[in-house]
């Protein structure tokens, strides 16, 4: 509270605003008039005051939403993302995430996911977990994705970056070699079995 001397039909009161680096909601408060004190000769009733004045302190603040890429074998069978909000809001923040094909596909090499996922105010981080597909097959890396969508509260109170991670599949089975003849191979085969049969007729 202060004491403001009026002049004139209008006057200002500046208010001090403590800014923050939060997602919040717009915030209000009032500011009353109360104790009017007038001049010598003033009747008390030659003042009437109002209903409080409503000041409203508009968000301009806003944090992002990101997901990491991870990696695993493919004998553990799934994969974790961790999607993070870079700083906690005191907005529930909600987000939409999907698995999309690269060089892995579903469901072939992983079951598709996807969903929403909400944090409440203060929380920061949450984990989509993925299932793997572990078969026989040497595949090298295969990868797919985990893309991040819908933002709620929308741009520009949050942003996505990064708003896809990478799901790496490491495979650990062994190449399986299987012997084949070239046109050499076959070439010099024939002749042997040629040779052979040569040979059978000269001594019979």
């Amino acid at each position: 509270s202060a004491a403001v001397a009026l002049s004139g039909t209008s006057q200002n009161i500046p208010v001090v605003i403590n800014g923050d680096n939060k997602l919040e909601p717009d915030q209000g408060f009032r500011l009353s008039l109360s104790s009017v004190v007038l001049p010598a000769g003033v009747a008390a009733g030659a003042v009437t005051l109002g209903a409080p004045g409503v000041g409203t302190i508009t968000n301009d603040d806003s944090v992002n939403l990101g997901v990491n890429s991870v990696s695993a074998n493919e004998s553990l069978r799934q994969l974790t993302f961790v999607v993070t909000l870079t700083t906690a809001s005191d907005l529930p923040v909600q987000v939409s995430y999907a698995t999309e094909d690269q060089t892995a596909t579903a469901p072939r090499d992983y079951v598709a996911s996807s969903g929403v996922l909400n944090f409440a105010p203060g929380t920061t981080t949450q984990n989509v977990v993925v299932t793997v597909i572990d078969d026989l097959l040497f595949e090298g890396v295969e990868t797919f994705g985990l893309r991040l969508s819908g933002p709620v509260p929308a741009a520009p109170l949050v942003t996505l970056n990064p708003a896809l991670g990478v799901g790496s599949i490491v495979s650990e089975d062994a190449v399986q070699l299987v012997p084949t003849l070239n046109t050499w191979g076959l070439l010099l085969l024939c002749l042997g079995l040629a040779a052979l049969v040569a040979i059978g007729f000269r001594r019979g």
